[in-house]
């Protein structure tokens, strides 16, 4: 075995970044985006940008908005994933933060409303959000609501409807995909008529740049490690994802 394609989740990618140090087998996450998986010594390579800017973009819209007490519902399942993301929200918004851990249980929306919010900004899986904004919307519909770009990418891919209405999706942009990227896409969804989400954009990238690796390095484990951890110039469309975020408002 030469290298490993794996880990969606930020919690998928610290168990493989460890993994890589033992073994010393280069692997290529696809998602997971948390800041804890940056300078690590391992092999292990993430391609897709870190959740920090996202999560600075996320206090600093809702300081903007003149909010003064925002919920956070988290995930207790991804810590990784949430844990600094909720550390970089804290530093740009000035109001008053509470953040609520989420279970599927009328015990969450208690804490919720107990906590009275001007707005909830879920950092959860996508049928959490869901959850989250149905039960919130039957109780206040004025509660301003939001998602991280983990619920998000996939919320903006294969839902729609009222529920969705007025509702934040922090998101990257497909407008700010590079040409290479978006034809890659068209010829995915086109080959096997269905639509391409976010992981599935990545999956395809990483394995071009690994293809591109092994013609022009070998496939050792060594070598590709080297390969991956030199700095260069790339056609490869990965590489020109962009760091700005999208925030959509409205149905979709």
């Amino acid at each position: 075995m030469s290298a490993i394609i794996g880990g969606v989740l930020s919690k998928d990618g610290v168990w493989l970044a460890d993994a890589s140090a033992k073994t010393g087998v280069p692997t290529f996450g696809l998602t997971p985006s948390s800041a804890v998986l940056s300078s690590k010594k391992d092999a292990f390579f993430r391609f897709c940008s870190t959740n920090a800017s996202q999560a600075k973009a996320v206090g600093l819209y809702y300081q903007n908005m003149g909010i003064k007490r925002l919920v956070l519902v988290t995930s207790v399942e991804n810590t990784a994933y949430v844990d600094p993301y909720v550390k970089s929200v804290a530093e740009d918004f000035k109001g008053d933060m509470v953040t609520i851990p989420f279970t599927p249980t009328e015990e969450t929306y208690n804490q919720i409303f107990k906590a009275n919010p001007e707005a909830i900004f879920t950092i959860l899986a996508a049928k959490d959000v869901i959850q989250v904004i149905k039960n919130v919307r039957e109780k206040n519909p004025n509660i301003k609501l939001g998602s991280s770009s983990w619920g998000s990418v996939e919320i903006l891919s294969l839902y729609s409807g009222p529920l969705l209405d007025g509702v934040l999706f922090f998101s990257l942009s497909p407008d700010l995909y590079g040409e290479e990227f978006k034809a890659e896409i068209a010829d995915f969804e086109q080959k096997y008529s269905m639509k391409a989400t976010n992981g599935s954009h990545y999956a395809l990238s990483v394995s071009h740049i690994l293809y591109q690796a092994i013609g022009e390095v070998g496939d050792s484990r060594a070598a590709l490690k080297a390969y991956f951890e030199t700095p260069r110039a790339t056609g490869a469309s990965i590489f020109r994802l962009p760091t700005r975020f999208l925030v959509c408002r409205g149905r979709v």
